[in-house]
């Protein structure tokens, strides 16, 4: 009774301005053929009151570069923003690819009524997802509208947040050092060399 009643009084305000969703990459330089994981996730849901925002659904889209990057098909994981999942609306995004000439959007939205395991938290991660890196150059997620619902009114129209893109570079795989080649090519001379006399 006393967590449902810290529930309702952080909801009572529901101020989703301050609220930020973000899309960040694990690194900021790839090399061709590396694997690439970009994290949504909503952070400053603290007001200046330090009133929390909490939310019931959530609604994202960014685009990305089909002629960089492969999106590796069922990469998509759950952060479980909701906790654990406690049906029937799964905690699990909806995940779906759509093609805008060379890029490529992905679309994310997922709702559960119990937002109860946001309390305390100013960053609560979304989804994550796979891409390969596939050609040389600079790229950026790009994150499209984004919203969010209120857990005590899930019928009034969703309320827009901030986002914010990420962008990294795709580098060419360094080629070995001349000077390791031709160590590797004269050991294996003595090697082969070594073997013969024995």
């Amino acid at each position: 009774m006393k967590k449902l009643f810290l529930l309702l009084v952080a909801m009572a305000t529901f101020n989703a301005n301050a609220a930020l969703i973000s899309v960040t990459t694990d690194k900021a330089v790839y090399n061709v053929g590396d694997s690439v994981t970009a994290t949504v996730s909503i952070s400053d849901l603290f007001d200046a009151n330090s009133v929390q925002t909490l939310f019931s659904a959530y609604t994202t889209m960014f685009t990305f570069d089909a002629s960089l990057l492969e999106l590796i098909t069922g990469s998509t994981m759950s952060l479980s923003p909701y906790g654990p999942d406690l049906g029937p609306f799964p905690a699990e995004p909806f995940f779906t690819p759509s093609e805008f000439g060379n890029n490529v959007g992905v679309m994310s939205s997922s709702i559960n009524f119990n937002p109860a395991s946001q309390l305390g938290r100013n960053t609560i991660g979304l989804f994550t997802v796979n891409f390969i890196a596939n050609a040389i150059g600079d790229s950026v997620l790009t994150l499209g509208v984004s919203t969010i619902s209120d857990p005590l009114n899930p019928f009034a129209p969703p309320t827009m947040v901030s986002t914010q893109n990420a962008s990294f570079s795709v580098a060419q795989v360094p080629a070995p050092s001349t000077g390791i080649l031709a160590a590797l090519a004269l050991a294996g001379l003595a090697l082969s060399r070594r073997r013969a006399n024995v």
